[in-house]
């Protein structure tokens, strides 16, 4: 079946990893409409039409979209989608107002998920692998009380959201509270926290027990509960007590046990789910060697960013974001095949950061390496960059590709090192 011809609005642009993966839709002969607060002249060639509009009153975006849609002559929208973690929710919203199918999830699912609490909440009710954890609402809750079932070393993360922001490891209490205080200082005039509460539950703070091991990513093509494709990344260790991304490799490195007991602890999500779960998702987890046991960390209910597509499309050949835009179109997955579970190539990735405080004034990758698959830089010169805690800032990220997990790794620890960043630090 074929996709020319279908109209699509994708709420929020995401980062500029995604223009390859919006260029590729567009190749598909749909037309595409982004919904964006302000213009990106980046994305110029990702879209058919642009809606410049607030994504967090729902209410608000649904009228807008509708006008704009009379302007526009556009007589029908197949699906609302996301590439963008807070644009997610909304898309779901208002697939489910025009009786359309959510992807990936209904909009109270993705409330349970996205809600960092909720979510752990909804794995100990389901039997799901978790760390055992405990919230805390408001800057005078007691933290002692709180966290009384739970061993030290913990980590502390704001929730709802996803990726490491202010996510530190603490091994003492003293050192939680310290910092459970900065974090409520933070987001109490962070420009992210108005995303956040769009998912209808206050920002507050999620302490858990830290789980060792192998930490990993499972991106997967999920159709009516069952997985269609499945990848399993090794990440690279991250420097405490920030929880920074520092790269991976694809494929995983793991041997068969612990990556069965992964995909295991992705099915029981799954389970929990039934058919209704209908979409691409960003699986993250650890496996612990210790106690020889697959946990859950979070769900990204969207594909993977940063590297991620390069990644997948480099090892496997698969194009998630145009799984994607299928499974919310109601088509089947003609882009997945026998052997799309075949490596291709294997791929390593590295997460840059800034070296220093300061202004950025130059940054330079190593173009001529073969080994270089793909690299994006995410400032311009005159950047005012800065490091943990007080920025977690990605600069750029770049994948390199081997014959093998090894000869992958060695070429992108070469391509980190002759990668230049000059920056004038502040005074």
């Amino acid at each position: 079946m074929t996709t020319a011809g279908k109209t699509i609005v994708l709420i929020r642009t995401s980062s500029v990893a995604r223009i390859p993966v919006y260029k590729h839709i567009r190749s598909l002969g749909i037309r595409v409409i982004i919904v964006h607060p302000f213009q990106n002249p980046a994305f110029e060639g990702c879209y058919d039409d642009f809606l410049v509009h607030d994504t967090n009153d729902i209410d608000a975006l649904e009228n807008a979209i509708v006008k704009f849609q009379e302007e526009k002559g556009i007589d029908t929208v197949d699906a609302f989608l996301s590439f963008d973690e807070y644009g997610v929710y909304p898309a779901a919203v208002l697939s489910e107002r025009r009786s359309k199918r959510s992807i990936p999830l209904s909009p109270s699912a993705l409330q349970a998920t996205s809600v960092k609490s909720a979510f752990r909440t909804f794995c100990y009710a389901n039997g799901i692998n978790s760390p055992a954890s405990a919230a805390i609402y408001t800057p005078t809750d007691d933290v002692d009380a709180a966290i009384a079932h739970i061993a030290f070393p913990v980590v502390i993360k704001p929730s709802p959201g996803a990726g490491s922001l202010l996510a530190k490891l603490c091994n003492t209490v003293t050192d939680l509270k310290r910092h459970a205080q900065y974090m409520w200082s933070v987001l109490s005039g962070h420009p992210d926290v108005k995303h956040l509460n769009a998912l209808g539950t206050p920002v507050h703070l999620l302490i858990e027990e830290y789980i060792g091991g192998q930490e990993v990513d499972i991106d997967c093509a999920i159709e009516n509960g069952v997985v269609r494709f499945i990848s399993i990344s090794d990440n690279f260790e991250v420097q405490p007590p920030y929880f920074v991304e520092s790269g991976g490799v694809c494929p995983s490195r793991l041997g068969e046990k612990e990556q069965q007991a992964l995909a295991d602890l992705l099915e029981s999500f799954l389970k929990a789910h039934g058919s209704s779960c209908h979409g691409v998702l960003h699986f993250e987890a650890k496996y612990d060697f210790e106690r020889q046991k697959a946990y859950v960390i979070e769900v990204n209910c969207r594909m993977g960013s940063a590297e991620t597509n390069t990644m997948i499309l480099s090892a496997y050949g698969v194009q998630l974001g145009e799984c994607l835009v299928r499974l919310g179109l109601g088509l089947p997955l003609e882009n997945i095949t026998e052997t799309s579970h075949i490596v291709k190539k294997h791929c390593a990735s590295v997460n840059i950061y800034p070296k220093a405080e300061g202004a950025l004034k130059h940054v330079a990758v190593s173009f001529g390496d073969k080994a270089l698959v793909d690299y994006s830089i995410s400032a311009t010169p005159g950047t005012l960059v800065a490091l943990p805690p007080k920025s977690f800032f990605l600069l750029c990220w770049m994948v390199a590709q081997g014959t093998n997990s090894d000869e992958a790794i060695a070429n992108i620890r070469r391509l980190t090192g002759e990668f230049v960043q000059e920056i004038v630090s502040a005074q």
